[in-house]
Protein backbone atom coordinates (compact mmCIF):
# COMPACT_ATOMS: atom_id res chain seq x y z
CA UNK A 1 0.00 0.00 0.00
CA UNK A 2 1.08 3.62 -0.95
CA UNK A 3 0.35 6.53 1.02
CA UNK A 4 -0.97 9.57 -1.13
CA UNK A 5 -0.46 13.42 -0.33
CA UNK A 6 -3.12 15.48 -2.25
CA UNK A 7 -2.58 19.48 -2.37
CA UNK A 8 -4.49 21.55 -4.17
CA UNK A 9 -2.67 22.94 -7.60
CA UNK A 10 -3.54 25.95 -8.52
CA UNK A 11 -4.28 26.07 -12.62
CA UNK A 12 -1.29 28.65 -13.74
CA UNK A 13 1.03 25.73 -12.05
CA UNK A 14 1.46 23.45 -15.33
CA UNK A 15 1.68 20.20 -12.94
CA UNK A 16 -0.89 17.47 -13.55
CA UNK A 17 -0.78 13.88 -12.49
CA UNK A 18 -0.64 11.43 -14.91
CA UNK A 19 -3.80 10.26 -16.14
CA UNK A 20 -5.01 6.71 -14.94
CA UNK A 21 -2.36 7.37 -12.73
CA UNK A 22 -2.38 6.03 -8.37
CA UNK A 23 -1.98 9.84 -8.30
CA UNK A 24 -4.70 11.02 -10.59
CA UNK A 25 -6.93 8.59 -8.84
CA UNK A 26 -6.02 10.12 -5.47
CA UNK A 27 -7.02 13.38 -6.97
CA UNK A 28 -9.98 11.92 -7.95
CA UNK A 29 -10.97 10.36 -4.60
CA UNK A 30 -10.24 13.69 -3.19
CA UNK A 31 -12.72 15.80 -5.59
CA UNK A 32 -15.63 13.56 -4.78
CA UNK A 33 -14.57 13.84 -0.61
CA UNK A 34 -14.24 17.57 -1.00
CA UNK A 35 -17.76 17.79 -2.67
CA UNK A 36 -17.40 21.42 -4.20
CA UNK A 37 -17.45 20.27 -7.59
CA UNK A 38 -14.12 20.96 -8.86
CA UNK A 39 -12.30 18.88 -11.38
CA UNK A 40 -8.98 16.63 -10.51
CA UNK A 41 -6.43 18.76 -12.14
CA UNK A 42 -7.76 20.70 -8.86
CA UNK A 43 -5.61 18.69 -7.20
CA UNK A 44 -1.83 17.77 -7.11
CA UNK A 45 -0.61 14.22 -6.07
CA UNK A 46 2.49 12.46 -4.71
CA UNK A 47 3.40 9.46 -2.82
CA UNK A 48 4.06 10.50 0.49
CA UNK A 49 7.19 9.21 1.19
CA UNK A 50 8.55 11.06 -2.40
CA UNK A 51 10.41 13.72 -2.72
CA UNK A 52 7.85 15.80 -4.78
CA UNK A 53 5.31 15.34 -1.70
CA UNK A 54 8.32 16.80 1.06
CA UNK A 55 8.73 20.26 -1.22
CA UNK A 56 4.88 20.27 -1.83
CA UNK A 57 4.78 19.92 2.07
CA UNK A 58 7.36 22.65 2.70
CA UNK A 59 5.27 24.91 0.46
CA UNK A 60 1.48 24.37 1.65
CA UNK A 61 -0.26 21.45 4.11
CA UNK A 62 -1.69 18.37 2.30
CA UNK A 63 -5.82 18.46 1.78
CA UNK A 64 -5.58 14.92 2.08
CA UNK A 65 -3.73 11.57 2.57
CA UNK A 66 -5.09 8.56 0.36
CA UNK A 67 -3.79 4.97 0.85
CA UNK A 68 -4.04 3.28 -2.12
CA UNK A 69 -3.29 -0.22 -3.29
CA UNK A 70 -4.43 -2.03 -6.53
CA UNK A 71 -7.67 -3.82 -4.92
CA UNK A 72 -8.92 -0.15 -3.69
CA UNK A 73 -7.57 1.27 -7.13
CA UNK A 74 -9.22 -1.60 -9.02
CA UNK A 75 -12.74 -0.72 -6.81
CA UNK A 76 -12.56 3.25 -7.58
CA UNK A 77 -12.25 2.70 -11.42
CA UNK A 78 -15.03 -0.27 -12.11
CA UNK A 79 -17.16 0.49 -9.35
CA UNK A 80 -17.08 4.14 -7.36
CA UNK A 81 -16.17 6.31 -10.50
CA UNK A 82 -19.04 4.65 -12.30
CA UNK A 83 -21.39 5.45 -9.46
CA UNK A 84 -20.60 8.61 -9.38
CA UNK A 85 -21.15 9.11 -13.02
CA UNK A 86 -24.98 7.65 -12.50
CA UNK A 87 -25.25 9.92 -9.78
CA UNK A 88 -24.35 13.14 -11.93
CA UNK A 89 -26.75 11.49 -15.02
CA UNK A 90 -29.75 11.87 -12.68
CA UNK A 91 -28.70 15.24 -12.05
CA UNK A 92 -28.65 16.34 -15.17
CA UNK A 93 -31.59 14.67 -16.34
CA UNK A 94 -33.67 16.35 -13.84
CA UNK A 95 -31.50 19.62 -15.19
CA UNK A 96 -32.44 19.23 -18.39
CA UNK A 97 -36.25 18.22 -17.62
CA UNK A 98 -36.46 21.40 -15.90
CA UNK A 99 -35.06 23.49 -18.50
CA UNK A 100 -37.08 21.72 -21.80
CA UNK A 101 -39.94 22.34 -19.56
CA UNK A 102 -39.56 26.01 -18.55
CA UNK A 103 -38.58 26.39 -22.22
CA UNK A 104 -42.22 25.02 -23.52
CA UNK A 105 -43.76 27.27 -20.85
CA UNK A 106 -42.24 30.43 -21.82
CA UNK A 107 -42.55 29.48 -25.24
CA UNK A 108 -47.06 29.61 -24.90
CA UNK A 109 -46.97 32.63 -22.47
CA UNK A 110 -44.99 34.60 -25.15
CA UNK A 111 -47.20 33.31 -27.69
CA UNK A 112 -50.49 33.69 -25.42
CA UNK A 113 -49.20 37.57 -24.89
CA UNK A 114 -49.15 37.96 -29.13
CA UNK A 115 -52.44 36.30 -29.86
CA UNK A 116 -55.25 38.19 -30.80
CA UNK A 117 -57.34 35.83 -29.63
CA UNK A 118 -55.81 34.38 -26.55
CA UNK A 119 -53.89 37.65 -24.82
CA UNK A 120 -55.97 38.15 -21.47
CA UNK A 121 -56.32 34.43 -20.68
CA UNK A 122 -53.56 33.16 -17.73
CA UNK A 123 -53.38 29.45 -18.57
CA UNK A 124 -49.98 29.40 -16.00
CA UNK A 125 -51.65 31.10 -13.06
CA UNK A 126 -52.31 27.64 -11.26
CA UNK A 127 -49.09 25.72 -12.74
CA UNK A 128 -45.54 26.08 -10.07
CA UNK A 129 -43.25 24.15 -11.78
CA UNK A 130 -40.62 25.02 -9.30
CA UNK A 131 -42.54 23.41 -6.40
CA UNK A 132 -43.25 20.37 -8.49
CA UNK A 133 -38.88 20.70 -9.33
CA UNK A 134 -38.01 21.11 -5.77
CA UNK A 135 -40.32 18.20 -4.93
CA UNK A 136 -37.77 15.82 -6.46
CA UNK A 137 -35.16 14.21 -4.52
CA UNK A 138 -31.82 13.93 -6.08
CA UNK A 139 -29.41 11.37 -5.53
CA UNK A 140 -27.55 12.56 -1.93
CA UNK A 141 -24.22 13.39 -2.98
CA UNK A 142 -22.77 14.25 0.38
CA UNK A 143 -23.82 10.55 1.53
CA UNK A 144 -21.81 9.52 -1.01
CA UNK A 145 -18.82 11.50 -0.56
CA UNK A 146 -18.83 10.39 3.24
CA UNK A 147 -19.03 7.26 2.21
CA UNK A 148 -15.88 7.25 -0.36
CA UNK A 149 -14.32 8.88 2.16
CA UNK A 150 -14.83 5.97 4.66
CA UNK A 151 -14.37 3.45 1.77
CA UNK A 152 -10.87 4.90 0.94
CA UNK A 153 -9.82 5.55 4.52
CA UNK A 154 -9.27 9.29 3.49
CA UNK A 155 -7.51 11.57 6.10
CA UNK A 156 -8.79 14.57 5.92
CA UNK A 157 -6.44 17.72 6.79
CA UNK A 158 -7.42 20.66 8.58
CA UNK A 159 -7.98 23.18 5.24
CA UNK A 160 -7.34 27.39 5.25
CA UNK A 161 -8.00 28.56 2.52
CA UNK A 162 -5.41 31.87 2.67
CA UNK A 163 -2.99 29.64 3.81
CA UNK A 164 -2.01 30.08 7.46
CA UNK A 165 -3.33 27.85 10.35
Amino acid sequence: MTKYLVFNNSRTSGKFNVPGSPEDIACDIARVVENEGNSKTRFISYPAESPEATFATIHQVPRYAIVLNQKKIDAWINDAEPMLAKILHVHDVIDHAYGDIMEAVNDLEADMQDSAVCHDLDLMDEMNIDHGFEAISRPNEYVFSDHIAEYFDVQVFEYHPTGSP
